[in-house]
């Protein structure tokens, strides 16, 4: 039995520390909808700095630009923003007035901009195209657990119910 109680401890531990590198996020706007995953770099403070990920912007297919000078503000291709691909997942806002930015596949050089709309703005963003369109909305990002989470969070649940399985052998042979 005590076997049983080192490994249901030592997952639940595991479980309870790992951190998430992937994100889901979604924008939803007046004008433009666009959702996708993101993967990210843990940077030890809190914050993360995205450094791939795609989606779909208004049904374009979007690839994110990572920032060669993470966690410092870059230069988009075409000169039309500043951004920093930095990601605050417990923070508001989640994204900071550097944002993250996109190439939207399919329209040239397009390139697209999430960003906040600056500090204490809480849930109020903007998505800006380097063509001059923008729309102000709703950005969330949700963290999505690691594989291996899952996976010692279902050991963990394997444990517990072997764990009680014996307890009630033990209990029914007395």
């Amino acid at each position: 039995m005590r076997p049983c109680i080192i490994l249901l401890t030592l997952c639940l531990v595991v479980t309870g520390t790992a951190m998430a590198d992937t994100f889901n996020f979604t924008y939803t706007g007046g004008l433009y909808n666009g959702s996708g995953t993101l993967q990210a770099t843990n940077n030890g403070n809190g914050t993360f700095t995205a450094t791939s990920g795609s989606g779909l912007f208004d049904g374009f297919a979007i690839s994110l630009i990572a920032n060669p000078n993470a966690p410092n503000n870059s230069n988009s291709p075409s000169g039309a923003f500043y951004y920093d691909d930095l990601l605050f997942p417990t923070g508001s806002p989640v994204i900071d007035s550097g944002g993250l930015l996109f190439s939207i596949n399919g329209l040239g050089a397009t390139e697209l901009n999430f960003c906040s709309t600056g500090a204490g703005c809480g849930s109020t963003y903007t998505a800006l195209l380097n063509n001059g369109g923008g729309d102000t909305g709703r950005f969330t990002l949700q963290a999505v657990p690691e594989p291996s989470t899952l996976t010692f969070l279902g050991l963990g649940l394997l444990g517990i119910a072997t764990l009680k399985r014996r307890i009630s052998q033990s209990d029914s042979v007395q």
